[in-house]
């Protein structure tokens, strides 16, 4: 058996047992989740949501400066559903009652939350409806990526759409259930990475070459990341959601593993596409000259590389900013040292994840023209000069 046969069929192993690992932990989180939710359900009632559209609003005497602003009165229609057509009225306050963008107009359509306790019902409006913005969007990012992507774009969708579900489904749940961050962090990415690049790019040897070259560099990205996590002292609560999520679960979870995975997966999607692209490229090194030798093929596709890293690791570092903008002009405001600023733990992570990432695609660039121009005599029928 040759060895890009042998490397696809461990590509399809890795598949088969990354997928019944996490199906077996997401069954056995939903169990758990059921077994609660029916706790919880023999004495709260669960909240119940509604979309409803809002008919008259009406301003209410006097100021309510817990709320920041007036306090007002909506009417709201529910607009599908069994209670389709109730109208109900809910008192509201803070940025809805405020003018500005937030402010809630008539014809809004809002999420509405009922709640109840001590056999008191109450109604809340908690959100506006965005959702059919959204959509749009998607459907427009569908075209665009399906009509100049052609047969590869439509592959990418579903690749990622399996990533969505994996990391939904499997990876999540998993988590929450207790199962070690650092062990379910590395099934899900590698699956994630079988599936998106066939899905993608077709089963064929080079885009078995590039999975090989993806996993390797996450084996070495997922080493640097627990040592990195180890020696920065950082916990991976930095971040408010992460300390909510510590005081609101009943199974405790590692949360410089969860900052692991977090790293890897915001790598991965580069990381996919540096070693495609770096494999093409040996190849196509080899079709427009077949006399070069492998050590003439990994030299000349490394200096391309080279060309592509300043780029990847600007467009890895402007990501995490950008995500982050609102929290680093709030930092830039505080009173304190630049020090003081850089040494706290939230600023700490997204540094750390900016750096490892941009480790990894720097290592991906020589890891998979190595493997591509090793395996590229296989690719080229023989073609290569005796010299290699």
């Amino acid at each position: 058996m040759s060895k890009i046969k042998t490397l696809s069929l461990l590509s399809i192993i890795i598949i088969l047992f990354g997928s019944s690992s996490l199906l077996n932990t997401a069954e056995a989180t939903t169990t758990l989740e059921n077994d609660i939710s029916t706790t919880e359900a023999l004495s709260f009632p669960p909240n119940q949501f509604f979309v409803g559209k809002i008919i008259i609003i009406e301003s209410q005497s006097g100021n309510n400066a817990l709320q920041g602003g007036v306090l007002k009165t909506a009417t709201v229609s529910i607009s599908w559903g069994d209670r389709a057509g109730e109208k109900i009225e809910i008192p509201y306050g803070g940025d809805f009652a405020n003018s500005g963008p937030a402010e809630l107009k008539i014809g809004n359509y809002v999420v509405l939350m009922k709640t109840q306790a001590a056999g008191e019902i109450s109604y809340y409006i908690v959100d506006r409806i965005r959702l059919h913005g959204l959509f749009l969007i998607l459907i427009f990012f569908l075209a665009v990526v399906g009509y100049f992507g052609g047969r590869h774009g439509l592959g990418a969708l579903l690749g990622l759409a399996i990533s969505i579900i994996i990391i939904a489904i499997g990876i999540i749940p998993a988590i929450l259930a207790g199962y070690n961050p650092f062990f379910i962090g590395f099934i899900g990415a590698s699956l994630i990475a079988c599936l998106s690049l066939y899905f993608a790019h077709g089963y064929n040897p080079k885009t078995t070459v590039a999975l090989w070259s993806t996993l390797i560099t996450l084996v070495i990205a997922f080493a640097l990341s627990l040592f990195s996590v180890w020696i920065t002292g950082l916990f991976g609560l930095g971040s408010e959601e992460a300390r909510i999520l510590s005081l609101n679960l009943e199974n405790p979870i590692n949360f410089q593993g969860l900052l692991v995975v977090a790293i890897i997966l915001g790598t991965l999607g580069v990381l996919d596409d540096t070693t495609v692209n770096q494999t093409h490229i040996v190849h196509e090194l080899a079709e427009a000259n077949p006399r070069l030798s492998r050590k003439e093929l990994y030299t000349r596709s490394l200096k391309i590389g080279r060309e592509h890293i300043a780029s990847l690791v600007n467009t890895l570092f402007l990501a995490y900013i950008a995500a982050f903008l609102p929290l680093f002009i709030l930092l830039s405001m505080a009173q304190e040292p630049l020090w003081v600023t850089l040494n706290r733990d939230i600023i700490g992570e997204e540094i750390l994840r900016s750096i490892l990432g941009s480790i990894s695609l720097i290592l991906a660039i020589p890891i998979s023209s190595y493997l591509a121009a090793r395996n590229v005599k296989k690719h080229t029928g023989g073609a290569v000069s005796p010299k290699e």
